[in-house]
């Protein structure tokens, strides 16, 4: 029992240790690059841009420690117009020794703005060349890229310039001005970087110029709940889970819950990502034709009735009625167009008008003098009066049906029927004679008429006159049977 007990826990242990190495945390690597110029002792309210900067910083690391490597670089280093450098090489666990690079202010004077050249110093930072992760630059200014009037107009673009640069080299490059008022910080420099960065805010407008608009490409903080709302919202960016297959935001889970809005012909609907892929564009419907799964049931193109471009035959050819032709559409067949449709009534004419295979079956007619009438034959049909029809029709079913089928029909009935009414046979042909006829003696012989009579009696004369003797002879035998029995 105990050998069965060890071996099924090693197997247990081997079957996890792949999603165990698999989710590996990758933390990204954000090196903060601070602006140390003699502006950011200027005040907003009641405290310096500096104090205010070091205390959104330090915010900043505590929200994100967890899950990002912190550096810190400062510009001018030492002073002046010089480059800035690496004060803190990026790396987990930072927020101590940044805070304590963070004590000491800059001078009131003296310190300028090398903004270009600290972002090319950037671009050779050992952390931020790692493809194993993701590098980010966090730039914080609140000024322009500026050392002297003699060389303001030539390097004003360059920090433009060097953000691209970082981008090929897969650093992306958050921009944030930190400054009160338009003119506080170079608003159409700092729009392009941003776009150029790769971090430009949605629905950006790259052209404008004002500062303090609501639609700049950049982060733009005027006061400290700003810049400590701008920073925080950075931060959740950069530390949010990303589909790459990592665990991105160190929580022992890989690519968890990502999901993205997606467009397919004619419908919207989502992707998902599983192991660094995004799916296929899932619908709430399913789309025909494309061969995909797309409301992810495990079937494919069902209850698509056709493939789109297929057209056919529609309708019916009843009565007065016409086949059309439709055409099919994401699946399914259109409307039926180009036939003759059933009429919403029948009417009394002898034709099939509701395309159901009969003949004014459900035709009215009105009433005539207070009389109903009948639909028959294509017409509306009076009663017949005693059998007899005034109307010079027939009387069929007690109504007077006259023929008012269409050409092609005839009247059979009270119904118009297809064809045309065979013809009138005429009157019976009598049979020939017989070609031996047996005549029977009549009982008695005709009379020849009395000589200068002009006329005779007929045989059935003749009959009558005997049958009245008979009766005049049985007459007088009864009579005198009873004078004998009286004697």
């Amino acid at each position: 029992m105990k050998r069965t007990i060890l071996v099924t826990g090693v197997t247990v242990f081997a079957g996890l240790a792949p999603d165990v190495a698999r989710a590996v945390c990758e933390k990204p690597n954000v090196m903060i690059m601070l602006d140390k110029s003699s502006s950011m002792r200027n005040k907003i309210g009641t405290s310096e841009k500096w104090t205010i900067a070091k205390d959104a910083v330090s915010a900043f690391l505590r929200d994100q420690e967890r899950s990002v490597n912190f550096g810190l670089m400062l510009f001018p280093t030492p002073n002046q117009c010089s480059p800035g450098s690496v004060v803190v090489p990026v790396g987990a666990n930072t927020r101590g020794t940044i805070e304590n690079a963070l004590v000491t202010p800059p001078p009131t004077s003296g310190n300028y703005t090398p903004m270009h050249q600290t972002l090319e110093v950037a671009k050779s930072v050992p952390e931020l060349l790692t493809t194993s992760q993701r590098n980010f630059v966090v730039l914080v200014t609140d000024g322009w890229n500026w050392c002297s009037d003699a060389t303001f107009q030539a390097n004003r673009m360059k920090p433009i310039d060097a953000v691209k640069a970082l981008k090929a080299a897969n650093i992306s490059t958050y921009v944030v001005g930190f400054g009160e008022g338009d003119g506080a910080v170079d608003t159409e420099v700092m729009n392009k970087m941003a776009v150029e960065g790769g971090t430009a805010r949605a629905n950006c407008n790259v052209r404008q110029t004002n500062a303090t608009a609501s639609d700049n490409c950049f982060y733009n903080a005027k006061n400290p709940t700003e810049l400590n709302q701008v920073l925080s919202t950075i931060g959740v960016t950069i530390s949010n889970e990303i589909c790459d297959g990592l665990d991105n935001n160190c929580d022992g889970q890989i690519d968890e819950s990502l999901t993205r809005p997606c467009t397919t012909p004619g419908t919207t609907g989502t992707e998902t990502c599983t192991a660094g892929q995004w799916s296929a564009c899932r619908t709430a419907t399913e789309i025909c034709g494309d061969g995909i799964d797309n409301n992810g049931n495990g079937q494919i193109d069902e209850g698509c009735e056709c493939t789109d471009g297929q057209t056919e035959e529609c309708g019916s050819s009843q009565g007065i009625c016409q086949k059309g032709t439709r055409a099919c559409a994401a699946g399914h067949w259109g409307a039926c167009t180009g036939g003759v449709e059933p009429a919403a009534a029948e009417a009394c004419d002898g034709r099939d008008e509701d395309c159901n295979g009969l003949i004014d079956d459900r035709a009215t007619c009105p009433d005539a003098d207070g009389l109903p009438q009948r639909c028959g034959c294509g017409g509306c049909a009076p009663p017949c009066q005693n059998g007899e029809c005034f109307n010079g029709g027939r009387c069929v079913l007690g109504y007077c049906v006259v023929d008012h089928c269409p050409t092609g029909t005839h009247c059979e009935g009270q119904t118009c029927v297809p064809g045309a009414a065979a013809p009138d046979a005429g009157p019976a042909t009598p049979p020939p004679p017989p070609a031996n006829p047996v005549v029977d003696d009549p009982p008695f012989a005709p009379t020849p008429p009395a000589e200068g009579c002009a006329c005779g009696l007929s045989t059935s004369s003749q009959a009558s006159g005997f049958a009245a003797f008979a009766v005049l002879a049985l007459t007088f035998v009864v009579v005198r049977r009873r004078r004998r029995a009286d004697a």
